[in-house]
């Protein structure tokens, strides 16, 4: 019999290999490979001899057969590659924990025997009596490769004659217990659920104990009680032996349910994040694959553990961006991959926001997921008063409108804490001469260099290219600079003036670099030592602040106009979850230089279904999702000429080979962001309907396939979630 094995990091190839009738497909097995061993996954089985133009080697063995993908996690497998138009290498990677699938770090050692078989000579001889004289130690495969050259064979040899036995090694290590870097907020315990949670609760439950699939949105504003009736669910879950995956966009934003959830089930439930070493993430991913129930904690790549007797699937903040996959391929969509495997596992997807995505939220009232709506927020919690402020209006030139200085000065004096929102980062976004009109940008992406002055550099924040602050302008030499726009460091000075005894900070991705400055920040914040804290987006969301008072918006209009499809809708999606921060008597003052725009307007009165339908009536008239699906197809090179006509000549074949379909095509064109990471980037996009997607991601992924040239990547992305 052959095997055909994919081994990941050794280029799009398959390798075939002669095998028995033990080894299936999904196994993880160890080959020979080049001068060593190497680890694949095994993709097919053919039983018919096939014809080769050189040596078909055999497998040596079958390592780690609790991680084999098998049965429905192979037809995820299969889903991802067809789906996203990914090759087996690139898929396989999101299934193992790191080291399963690296080289091979196999150990040999002789059985404990005094005799020498007749048969044994040369290079054999050697070997064996080499790990003889050694015993009872084990010899890595790697040490042997060193003193006796290629030993896979010889190995293997040895092996089947029982004169010695190797094993495959896999560090594990039981995570540390997950520990807080600060004060946790008392927790507060859940009893009894409302009327409206128990109707999600028993629908769920089911689901669940019927063991049929559906997917779920529960749509509830922060302090409306989702996360309730989480832990009703996988509490229910875990009674009755069964495992759970409860996704999240990060982990260091859900402490206050972490803390919940292992304070109550103890050694069933397992965090799994980036912050483990590998072996704690290999004995994690070990013990979901040989436990009947434990839930695991953890954000997307959660989803590809082998996680055994799996019987719901719960995305928290579904709406969040982390969930897609955008820098390299597949570029999954996390909701679609539940929703996959809920289908395969006949189980329940339950998605959780209080802000959905305008997919999720469209397919909810066309009665495609079973809708739920959580009404009422918890005694404690109220809606704030939302201010919108017109910034043109205003003639003090100063960043704060006069309303926005008047709330903050009755907060702090009140001792309440008060949080500034800006979307950017640094001290100003943009560096332009006021005589040539130069702007400084990026020499290696097509994006201006953002000022931190902080380090008094010039930084790219998509690449991380950093120079220092010119004192001229690069171009015509004048000294007259203009530093435009703001960012946090910029609203933190600018307020000091206003606040000089003030206790600010900063949190975004520049400040929380270091390992537990985020929780750090949150901590000091609610203790306050922190009073005014100034944030990006990662405020806008898991963090619950009971003493906030006030909330600043400043320049809420960031975002808004982008050459994208989504921008309304993530400018929404921030805003709104921003308004949440706040539990009650409260005020949130937005300052806008746009005070009609419909999302103020909705945001004003807490109406998100309102900008839904705002939201989904635009999707129709100008057909994006979920009317229709986009693909945008982009063709990446250090060569702009490469890059180019490989668009043109894709988008030429394209024409032709889809002539008969509904099919739109638009470009070719260089997209937004025209040169990244020192890679020029042109594109085209294409409208096509579900019934013609597959027909169109497989004549993609030949297109892919095709593609021989390695100074030249392609990308295809589904549905993307930014079209910059």
């Amino acid at each position: 019999m052959y095997c055909d094995v994919v081994i990941p990091r050794a280029g799009n190839r398959i390798y075939t290999y002669l095998c028995d009738n033990t080894v299936q497909k999904g196994d993880i097995v160890s080959v020979p490979f080049g001068r060593g061993t190497a680890r694949g996954l095994v993709l097919s089985i053919k039983e018919e001899e096939v014809l080769h133009e050189f040596e078909v080697k055999e497998i040596e063995n079958i390592v780690f057969p609790e991680f084999s993908l098998r049965n429905w996690r192979f037809d995820v497998f299969e889903f991802l590659m067809k789906r996203y138009a990914a090759f087996p290498d690139e898929v396989a990677l999101l299934f193992f924990p790191p080291g399963i699938l690296e080289r091979s770090k196999s150990e040999c050692r002789a059985q404990k025997t005094e005799n020498i078989s007749d048969s044994l000579s040369g290079k054999r001889k050697e070997i064996f009596l080499y790990l003889r004289e050694r015993y009872p130690r084990w010899i890595k495969k790697n040490t042997l490769a060193k003193y006796f050259g290629n030993v896979s064979y010889i190995i293997t040899e040895l092996q089947k004659q029982g004169l010695i036995v190797c094993r495959d090694t896999l560090r594990t290590s039981r995570p540390r217990p997950f520990k807080f870097s600060y004060q946790m907020p008392e927790t507060k315990q859940v009893s009894d659920l409302t009327e409206d949670q128990m109707r999600v609760y028993k629908d769920v439950v089911t689901y669940i104990d019927a063991k049929n699939h559906k997917t779920f949105l529960l749509f509830g504003v922060t302090g409306s009680g989702k996360t309730a009736v989480y832990y009703k669910l996988f509490e229910y879950i875990l009674q009755n032996n069964k495992s759970g995956v409860f996704l999240v966009p990060e982990i260091a934003l859900t402490v206050q349910t972490l803390s919940y959830f292992l304070g109550k089930f103890k050694d069933r439930v397992f965090v799994y994040h980036s912050g483990l070493s590998s072996s704690e993430k290999n004995w994690i991913a070990r013990k979901s694959a040989t436990s009947e129930s434990v839930v695991i904690i953890g954000p997307r790549s959660s989803l590809f553990l082998p996680i055994n007797n799996l019987s719901l699937i719960v995305i928290d903040e579904e709406h969040d961006f982390s969930y897609k996959e955008e820098e390299r391929i597949p570029m999954y969509d996390t909701r679609e991959v539940a929703r996959f495997i809920g289908k395969k596992l006949n189980i329940p997807i339950l998605l959780g926001s209080g802000t959905p995505d305008v997919v999720t939220m469209y397919r909810a009232v066309s009665n495609e997921y079973r809708f739920h709506v959580l009404t009422e927020r918890f005694k404690e919690y109220e809606n704030p008063e939302i201010q919108i402020i017109d910034m043109k209006a205003q003639s003090s030139g100063s960043i704060f409108s006069m309303a926005l200085i008047g709330e903050i000065n009755k907060s702090l004096s009140r001792g309440k804490g008060v949080i500034l929102f800006i979307n950017r980062r640094g001290y100003t976004p943009v560096v332009q001469c006021r005589d040539c009109g130069y702007i400084i940008h990026c020499p290696m992406c097509s994006v201006p260099l953002v000022v931190h002055r902080r380090e008094m550099a010039l930084k790219c924040h998509i690449c991380g290219h950093t120079e220092d602050i010119p004192e001229v302008c690069p171009h015509c030499g004048s000294f007259n600079l203009s530093f435009g726009g703001y960012g946090t460091e910029r609203i933190e000075e600018e307020i000091r003036r206003f606040f000089p005894n003030a206790r600010i900070a900063i949190l975004d991705r520049d400040t929380v670099q270091r390992k537990g400055m985020k929780e750090k920040i949150y901590s000091d914040f609610l203790s306050g030592k922190i009073n005014i804290l100034i944030g990006t987006q990662m405020l806008s969301v898991g963090f619950d602040f009971p003493h906030v008072e006030t909330v600043g918006v400043i320049n809420a209009d960031i975002g808004l106009g982008l050459p994208d499809y989504r921008s309304e809708e993530r400018v929404a999606q921030t805003l709104f979850q921003v308004a949440g921060r706040l539990r009650k008597k409260g005020k949130v003052i937005v300052q806008t230089r746009q005070p009609d725009h419909p999302i103020f307007v909705y945001l004003k009165n807490h109406d998100y279904k309102a900008f839904f339908l705002y939201e989904i009536d635009n999707r129709k008239r100008y057909k994006y999702p979920p009317l229709i699906n986009l693909i945008q197809i982009i063709t990446r090179s250090q060569d702009e000429n490469l890059a180019k006509e490989t668009i043109f000549q894709m988008a030429y074949r394209l024409k032709d080979t889809l002539s008969n379909s509904n099919v739109t095509i638009l470009g070719p064109s260089p997209p937004p962001y025209r040169k990244i990471r020192g890679e020029y980037r042109w594109q085209i996009v294409l409208k096509v309907n579900d019934t013609e997607l597959d027909k169109v991601l497989n004549t993609l992924f030949e297109e892919r396939k095709n593609t021989k040239d390695k100074r030249l990547k392609i990308t295809i992305n589904l549905n993307p979630l930014s079209m910059l």
